[in-house]
């Protein structure tokens, strides 16, 4: 097991204030603007995942499926199955999804669309700078995913739930909650390690994946990334940020998945 810092520990006892405070997540659209740093309109989920958020977000998709590219995310977690349906949508819409910066970045200059502080300026209360526990499962699904850390861990029943079970029968709950997280990372092509990392620390602990130490988790999802390659010729094409040999193909396929989910939906 890893050691909880202090600072750690500190960001988890402000994520259990801001949960009990808000009992379902917000998606907040962005307009891009003169005042918003941003060459793109933006989606921001802010807040714990609960049941009911994935219609929340469906919602959202209708309101501006076609105008946004990108999820931001700014979650402590919260439950994992309706983080799963989210993701699975996200996927199925090839969405981009941004994580939080680091906690050590949170000083950048107010220029920077990411930090947390400009985030809450906008829509006028605390939005919490971190993507951890079921809020790393939507993050993953991204077919871009821009970020520098995550926190991963093992999934949590509610405790007075949980520790009224028979030991035998926990320890069959607690198998098929993390099976169920396995199957989703090997459906978005997520190595099992990263699932083993995720089932060797405690629901009590987060442990930091950073993009230095998982840049395969980081940038392009791998069969994005070789539909690319197809389209693009060469890696150098693909990884640069101008042009039109990647955003051109993206773009069209991606309104065009947000068309088709939102007439069968």
């Amino acid at each position: 097991m890893r050691a909880v810092t202090w600072g750690l520990m500190i960001v988890v006892a402000i994520l259990c204030l801001w949960t009990q405070r808000v009992r379902a997540a917000e998606f907040v659209y962005i307009p891009s603007s003169p005042q918003i740093p941003t060459d793109r309109n933006q989606l921001v989920l802010i807040g714990e995942i609960v049941p009911g958020d994935y219609d929340r977000f469906v919602s959202a998709i209708r309101s501006h499926g076609t105008d946004f590219l990108a999820l931001h995310l700014r979650s402590g977690g919260g439950n994992v199955q309706e983080a799963i349906r989210i993701g699975r949508l996200v996927r199925q819409l090839l969405i981009f999804t941004y994580a939080a910066p680091p906690q050590e970045l949170q000083g950048m200059t107010p220029e920077s669309i990411n930090k947390c502080s400009y985030d809450a300026r906008f829509v006028r209360h605390p939005v919490p700078c971190i993507c951890a526990s079921a809020c790393t499962l939507i993050f993953l699904s991204g077919v871009f995913r821009v970020g520098w850390e995550m926190y991963v861990h093992s999934i949590a029943y509610d405790k007075k739930y949980y520790g009224s079970l028979p030991p035998q029968e926990a320890a069959i709950k607690y198998r098929q909650g993390m099976e169920e997280v396995k199957s989703y990372l090997a459906e978005i092509g997520v190595d099992n390690k990263w699932y083993d990392r995720m089932l060797g620390t405690s629901s009590a602990q987060l442990d930091k994946v950073t993009l230095n130490q998982a840049p395969e988790l980081f940038g392009w999802e791998p069969a994005m990334r070789e539909w690319l390659l197809a389209k693009c010729g060469t890696k150098q094409a693909v990884d640069m940020n101008t042009g039109s040999c990647w955003s051109d193909p993206i773009e069209k396929a991606r309104v065009e998945a947000v068309k088709k989910f939102l007439a069968q939906n």
